[in-house]
């Protein structure tokens, strides 16, 4: 009874890993999905979360090569339509108050997202930050205002919900958060083909 009022996407997140591109590149083939999302969640073919849970590591250089990391798989990768929770890191470290400032890595933020901007590919707008110990969703206001500067205007929302009540979680102030940063519309998929729809 609800055919008519819901519509059902499928879609699936993709972990970057260029060891592993043809095998992923090849999965995103397939139109059975309305879209895939590719994101980066292992450094060194290493758990990010782990990693950083663990306290054992020098968080400047990390990151560094985290987003050096990012700047190659998003340039090396096709297939994918949706970029991922950006500063997926900031969600794993320990001190949130060790997070190093955008600015040291905002260059090679820079590129990633001139290249989603020219593909014309959709940035993230990921709600589970604030419920991972972030005051902020992923990715922080700094990587979105700068996603506006370049030219980005292509965004979606996600509750990263893992579990059905955290479906749609937190999206009415996110909707808001957007608008007010200039946002216009969101962007989503229907047989990997691209709709907008007003945020307001």
């Amino acid at each position: 009874c609800y055919e008519d009022k819901i519509m059902i996407l499928l879609g699936a997140e993709m972990g970057f890993n260029l060891k592993k591109k043809d095998w992923i590149e090849n999965a995103m083939a397939d139109d059975r999905f309305d879209f895939f999302i590719g994101s980066l969640h292992t450094l060194d073919d290493k758990d990010v979360a782990g990693t950083l849970r663990s306290g054992a590591v020098d968080l400047r250089p990390y990151y560094k090569a985290y987003y050096d990391a990012m700047v190659a798989a998003v340039e090396n990768t096709s297939g994918f339509h949706v970029l991922g929770h950006v500063d997926y890191l900031d969600r794993y470290v320990q001190d949130k108050s060790a997070i190093p400032p955008f600015a040291f890595y905002r260059d090679q933020v820079a590129a990633v997202l001139e290249n989603i901007i020219r593909r014309d590919l959709v940035m993230e707008y990921n709600t589970a930050g604030k419920y991972k110990g972030l005051s902020y969703g992923n990715p922080k206001k700094e990587i979105l205002e700068l996603y506006k500067d370049l030219g980005g205007k292509n965004i979606c929302l996600s509750s990263d919900a893992h579990r059905s009540e955290h479906i749609g979680r937190d999206f009415t102030s996110a909707k808001d958060y957007l608008l007010n940063l200039g946002f216009t519309h969101i962007r989503y998929y229907n047989k990997k083909v691209p709709t907008d729809a007003p945020l307001a």
